[in-house]
């Protein structure tokens, strides 16, 4: 550590004393990460999996459809069930796409 350009006495002292061990990283068994097709979701993946394999780790993806904006968008006449039913079904085909991307770049 400097004050003011002055090395202090207790910077000098730590650094002639050996490091200590560094204590081991936990243990992670699972890790998950949530996509949701986007750019920066793969970003994340690609993180996500150098980090899974570093810890050897199993990687669990996971796409969320969150079904409770769809039946409020329902019940305020935004949707009708017809259109409902296909912007579920749309959002199942991306996720299932992202998944598969996931796989991918687990893969690769």
């Amino acid at each position: 550590m400097r004050l003011f350009g002055r090395k202090s006495q207790e910077s000098e002292s730590r650094a002639a004393a050996p490091a200590p061990d560094k204590p081991p990283l936990p243990s992670v068994r699972k890790m998950l990460v949530v996509v949701d097709g986007s750019r920066l979701t793969f970003d994340a993946v690609d993180y996500a999996i150098a980090l899974a394999t570093r810890l050897y780790c199993e990687l669990i993806a996971a796409f969320v459809i969150d079904t409770a904006v769809m039946d409020y968008l329902l019940q305020m006449r935004i949707l009708i069930k017809d259109e409902r039913e296909d912007f579920e079904q749309d959002l199942e085909q991306k996720g299932r796409n992202a998944l598969a991307r996931v796989r991918s770049q687990g893969e690769a």
